[in-house]
């Protein structure tokens, strides 16, 4: 075992501190997880090597549960870049423009959400909530939250009719207390957009106060539009209910905030980001985007990255 000789290169002999152990020859290329599966080395995905984490800041003050997200609270509420498409994950920037934000205050953990459905598609509704009937929302164009608190495991959802439901530990009979409202609206470019309002009592989940350590959660979508009909969710595997790889919340009275207000697609060969940062206090913050392999099989590529100044209450996009 040498190094390659021809007519046209004469390479010296290796000297004998050259070794090798043992030889394994394959007919076909190996893939990086593969070599590294013989190698004995275990690799770290993307969610191990940066685990995803949302701080949220106390609302200045408590929103109307209407449906409508026009109070300035929401223009200081935490949120995280985007959801991950349940079949296909590389597709994940496929959808239709969506966002989620969370506040909170002494009382209530809030929720805000918006999707802009395009034209001339049909929207599935799905039911109202009656006293005599709660819906399931699975089926139709809904949200579902999922908060881990306690060792115990909360959904709440809601579909665009406005319908809700519920559950602890998956008990369907149980009827936490919380507040959802729903409206859709045409817009003059007949895109209709969805906006979603949530409040959801700290005694619901069996807390007297805000969390004072990190809870497991996750926002997700279901989409039922022919185009687009799946499931998504925040976690890597994009399962809704199983958050060992869902991000940690944590309640930060004065944090600065992000939001993704548009988004390109990467699988068209060009990334671009339309982004807002937003602080209830003069702070710094540092913005870094990186690429990476879901499986860890490449080393994290950096694509961007930016410190810059906030003044309180100024928004920067």
């Amino acid at each position: 075992l040498g190094p390659y000789r021809d007519n046209w290169i004469a390479a010296k002999p290796w000297g004998n501190d050259s070794l090798a152990g043992s030889l394994q020859v394959f007919n076909t290329a190996l893939s990086p997880a593969e070599i590294a599966k013989l190698c004995g080395v275990k690799l770290s995905g993307a969610d191990q090597a940066f685990p995803p984490a949302l701080n949220i800041p106390r609302a200045a003050a408590e929103p109307k549960i209407d449906g409508v997200l026009d109070e300035e609270m929401w223009s200081y509420a935490g949120s995280l870049p985007g959801l991950i498409h349940g079949k296909k994950p590389a597709e994940s920037f496929t959808f239709p423009p969506a966002d989620f934000k969370l506040s909170y205050d002494d009382r209530n953990l809030y929720l805000g959400f918006t999707t802009l459905f395009p034209g001339h598609q049909p929207i599935l509704s799905g039911a109202s909530r009656t006293p005599d009937k709660e819906p399931e929302v699975w089926g139709s164009e809904s949200f579902e939250l999922y908060l881990e608190v306690d060792g115990k495991l909360y959904r709440f959802a809601g579909n665009v009719a406005g319908g809700s439901t519920e559950f602890c530990n998956s008990n369907t009979g149980w009827n936490g207390e919380w507040r959802y409202q729903s409206t859709l609206k045409m817009r003059i470019d007949d895109r209709q957009l969805w906006q979603g309002e949530a409040a959801i009592p700290w005694r619901t989940l069996g807390l007297s106060q805000p969390p004072q350590t990190p809870i497991k959660f996750n926002f997700c979508r279901t989409w039922c539009l022919p185009e687009t009909a799946t499931h998504s969710s925040l976690t890597a595997s994009g399962s809704y209910g199983k958050l060992e790889t869902a991000p940690e919340l944590r309640t930060v009275p004065e944090t600065a905030v992000m939001n993704i207000l548009e988004n390109g697609n990467p699988c068209h060969g060009k990334f671009t980001q339309k982004v807002r940062f937003a602080s209830p206090r003069d702070t710094r913050i540092g913005y870094r985007i990186e690429a990476a392999s879901a499986d860890g099989t490449t080393v994290p590529l950096l694509l961007t990255e930016k410190e810059f100044s906030l003044k309180k209450n100024t928004p920067v996009t």
